[in-house]
């Protein structure tokens, strides 16, 4: 007669099978997937930033792109404030016509600014960063050269290949976002040759010789820099 097994012949010599998971072994599993996405999350999180960054500063080449066909149109004239009436009327007052014109501020129906003047020129180029999550935001992510904006000729610029013609207002791929004038940003530029990079701060010009990063004008500097006027960015 074959072997059996034996199974529970009487009830006291059952045990009571679970078929759910202990408390133990739930917050075990718990732990397991926290530091799972301790460790993964961060990766994520700068992926989704690399992405952001290469999306916008695809963006900034479509835009420098629409920048020089403006140029060819207008006798290679970079866009001017004074094509705005109302920036025009406050010539000399740089902080008006900075924010109305060069920051593109959206204050009124009709208003031109540099991102108006070159909007015909493409059907693809984007004004907003992919990474800019402000609410409603009053003016456009990328800034004008203010020293473009007198009406420079592509002629005058020393240095188109180290020249910031644009850049991002804020450092909207780094928490947290810090401003154009802070040498902690890393922020994507175009130059004024067309090429697109993203530049820490704390390697401009204004930065290394002078007393914070300012794009905004030619840089003229101390003794120690002499030569790096129109050069933002050097090697």
């Amino acid at each position: 007669m074959p072997m059996t097994e034996r199974i529970c012949e009487l009830p006291y010599e059952c045990k009571k099978r679970h078929d759910g998971m202990t408390l133990v072994e739930l917050l075990v599993v718990l732990a397991i997937i926290t530091a799972i996405m301790a460790i993964t999350f961060p990766v994520f999180l700068k992926t989704i930033n690399n992405a952001q960054r290469t999306s916008c500063l695809t963006s900034m080449h479509q835009v420098a792109q629409s920048l020089e066909l403006y140029l060819q149109d207008y006798d290679s004239v970079y866009p001017a404030f004074t094509v705005d009436p109302a920036s025009r009327l406050n010539a000399a007052n740089p902080v008006y016509w900075h924010d109305r014109f060069c920051q593109g501020q959206f204050l009124e129906p009709g208003q031109v600014s540099w991102n108006t003047l070159t909007k015909p020129y493409s059907t693809t180029a984007l004004f907003y960063c992919p990474a800019d999550k402000r609410h409603n935001p009053p003016t456009t992510s990328y800034e004008y050269k203010m020293w473009l904006a007198l009406g420079h000729r592509e002629l005058e610029i020393p240095s188109p290949s180290q020249m910031a013609m644009l850049w991002e207002q804020w450092s909207f791929h780094i928490d947290p976002n810090f401003s154009e004038h802070d040498r902690r940003s890393r922020l994507n530029l175009a130059f004024a040759d067309g090429h697109v990079h993203p530049v820490d701060l704390d390697r401009t010009t204004s930065a290394r010789y002078g007393t914070g990063p300012d794009l905004h004008w030619l840089f003229v500097g101390d003794k120690m820099s002499v030569g790096l006027g129109g050069k933002d960015v050097t090697d």
